[in-house]
């Protein structure tokens, strides 16, 4: 799981990329619970093609809402969120990758230390070392 944040204009806000890239070809089963706190609060997620295609625009409650959008589909090696929200917001990943689950029903990959989820805040993940490394486009 990578992470990148890049900060929105107003100060307040912050957009937090998380990606994951599966193990071979991506086929197999993949769920992930993507929980996003404010201040110990579960924000509302709305879906970002919601946000983004409200006739008149769509008011965001920063305090009680994010945008969580997908940044691939649910099919092949990238997985991945892009999520807008308060900057002091802190977002939860809990997953499981089973990659086949017909004929190795009992082979599984899940992040690290579960069922502990994986923690990103503004400064990144609360425990990096348990967080593959941003790779930077050269």
């Amino acid at each position: 799981m990578r992470r990148a944040h890049q900060p929105l204009a107003d100060g307040h806000a912050g957009t937090l990329r998380l990606r994951c890239t599966l193990p071979g070809d991506g086929g197999g089963d993949f769920s992930a619970k993507l929980s996003i706190t404010l201040r110990g609060q579960r924000l509302q997620n709305v879906d970002a093609a919601t946000a983004t295609h409200t006739r008149g625009g769509f008011n965001l409650n920063l305090d009680s809402q994010c945008v969580v959008g997908r940044l691939s589909s649910d099919y092949g090696v990238e997985r991945g969120w892009e999520i807008a929200m308060h900057e002091d917001a802190q977002a939860e990943v809990i997953y499981l990758y089973r990659p086949d689950p017909g004929r190795m029903p009992d082979i599984a990959l899940e992040q690290p230390d579960a069922p502990k989820p994986l923690v990103f805040t503004r400064e990144g993940a609360t425990e990096s070392d348990r967080v593959a490394p941003m790779r930077v486009p050269v």
